[in-house]
């Protein structure tokens, strides 16, 4: 058997077993089916070509020739079907017009205008060609380009990297196999023989079905190294039939077939076990960002409940709050001291609740970027001084002092947004009260040497700070130890955000626990 059989057989082989192992696959993917049927269309091309050129009987060559010219009509049909599926163009009426003149040429290929017999040429019968034998390969070639044609455009137009990485491998498969294949007419047509089409075509056998089953990453390194070791165990096992060696060279040979197939399949075990590994870590991954996603979610309607229910709130706490300071003012009748008392304790409750709650309806808004500042030249002494009006009553409670210090009588004039800078100031004071069990809680206002700076400093004698949650305190939710617990950190998170967009800053400093703690403001002076 020489060399050009044995390429027909192992094609023959190679076609049956890669079509059944993409068709495997997904047995319900059209895809799959139209690389299916074109395989098989291959084998038994490369089947009769295998008994044409090694038969001896000119009845059964011709017979078989017939079955190969039938065969290679197809090949070119259910190629652009194939192609036509892969790239999803919608021409189904055009793959149904092809498939019935590929019926059409069948029985052409049976009559004497196509060919008129074989003859004993090149050492095998092959075909003599009849007056109108060109449309075969007029009709193949005609296939094979606009197929080509419809790749090529795809991957130019082609966004998606996966799908153009798949694209270009049809390319090269096409232009592998199907320029090798054509070496095949070249008898016919121009009397010479130049056997190497069948190579071609081996190699444009691999390439379509990695081709094929390329449609994730590690995926692909399975089937790449299941490819690779078909294509070796078939080059091994060519060269030991072909082998003109001895029989100890022959032994040599299908010592290193069988040692390539058993090391073939090790390597294709350990990549899968690989590939597994990854296909899981990026399942783990894939989870993970739906998590994300879902508490991206849950996070969204966290908000929207805070928001609402803070609007639900704030309404009738101000009425409470309303009634509760006209209570007091006597506005409904005099009282005695101990109603009034109790009234003035729920005025100053309530008051702390509407606090918090514009602090958690300004973290709503903060959260989904919904906060709208009205800047306006302001006094910050007066607007120090009505924070501090607010507020002492609950030092009061505490038995705390509330003290104003000017370093200077000069301007202290700031561009901002007067109700929100004085909700950043309260929160700030207010957190200063909190954590000071006695003393007094002192704010001073000073410039820089410059006078382009205004900073307010807010001072207590209470717990103090550990160095370690001087920044912390300012974020959400978080904030020192049980033992030296500053805040909840929603107030000063407002604060400090309120004072960031007034292109400000905010910090703290303290000895340590113990020690008290001063919280710095810093804006910027003028109008």
């Amino acid at each position: 058997m020489d060399l050009f059989a044995t390429l027909n057989i192992i094609t023959f082989f190679a076609s049956i077993g890669f079509g059944l192992f993409v068709y495997s696959k997904n047995v319900t993917k059209p895809l799959n089916k139209a690389w299916f049927l074109f395989s098989i269309a291959i084998a038994i091309w490369a089947f009769s070509l295998y008994i044409v050129v090694t038969i001896r009987s000119e009845i059964f060559a011709f017979i078989f020739q017939s079955v190969l010219d039938i065969s290679a009509v197809f090949m070119g049909a259910l190629y652009f079907n194939f192609i036509s599926i892969f790239l999803e163009l919608k021409n189904k009426k055009e793959r149904v017009l092809i498939v019935l003149l590929a019926v059409f040429l069948s029985f052409f290929t049976l009559t004497s205008y196509f060919k008129t017999g074989v003859s004993l040429d090149f050492g095998f019968y092959w075909v003599q060609p009849g007056k109108f034998y060109f449309v075969l390969p007029l009709f193949f070639a005609f296939y094979v380009f606009s197929s080509v044609y419809f790749l090529i455009k795809a991957y130019i137009t082609a966004s998606n990297q996966n799908k153009k990485k798949q694209i270009q491998y049809h390319i090269i498969a096409a232009i592998i196999g199907f320029g090798g294949g054509s070496t095949n007419f070249l008898p016919q047509l121009v009397g010479f023989f130049l056997p190497i089409g069948n190579y071609f075509l081996l190699l444009y056998i691999f390439f379509l079905s990695f081709s094929i089953l390329q449609h994730q990453l590690f995926n692909t390194k399975t089937i790449a190294a299941e490819l690779l070791n078909g294509a070796v165990w078939l080059i091994l096992l060519l060269n030991f039939l072909v082998s003109t060696d001895s029989f100890s060279g022959k032994l040599l040979n299908l010592l290193f077939f069988v040692f390539a197939v058993v090391f073939g399949v090790i390597l294709v075990r350990s990549v899968n076990k690989d590939v597994k590994i990854r296909e899981h870590i990026e399942k783990l991954a894939k989870q993970l960002s739906n998590a994300n996603l879902r508490l991206e979610d849950l996070e969204k309607q966290k908000t929207e409940f805070v928001s609402i229910a803070s609007h639900q709130l704030r309404t009738p706490l101000t009425a409470i709050k309303g009634y509760a300071s006209m209570l007091t003012e006597g506005s409904f009748g005099t009282l005695s001291n101990e109603a009034k008392q109790a009234v003035e304790k729920i005025f100053r409750s309530s008051q702390r609740l509407v606090v918090i709650i514009q602090d958690f309806l300004m973290v709503s808004r903060i959260e989904q970027g919904r906060v709208q500042y009205e800047f306006e030249p302001i006094e910050l002494k007066k607007a120090v001084k009505e924070v501090i009006a607010d507020i002492k009553p609950t030092a009061k409670e505490k038995g705390l002092g509330v003290g104003l210090q000017l370093d200077s009588d000069g301007d202290f004039t700031v561009k901002a947004d007067r109700e929100k800078l004085k909700q950043a100031i309260y929160n700030i004071v207010a957190n200063a009260i909190r954590y000071t069990d006695k003393g007094l809680v002192r704010i001073s206002l000073s410039k820089d040497i410059f006078g382009k700076k205004v900073r307010i400093a807010i001072s207590d004698t209470g717990k103090g700070i550990a160095s370690d949650s001087l920044e912390k305190i300012f974020e959400k939710f978080s904030g020192a130890d049980d033992k030296n617990r500053l805040s909840s950190g929603i107030g000063l998170f407002v604060a400090r955000e309120i004072i960031t967009a007034h292109r400000g800053r905010v910090w703290a400093e303290s000895a340590g626990p113990g020690y008290g703690s001063t919280f710095f403001v810093e804006l910027p002076a003028g109008k």
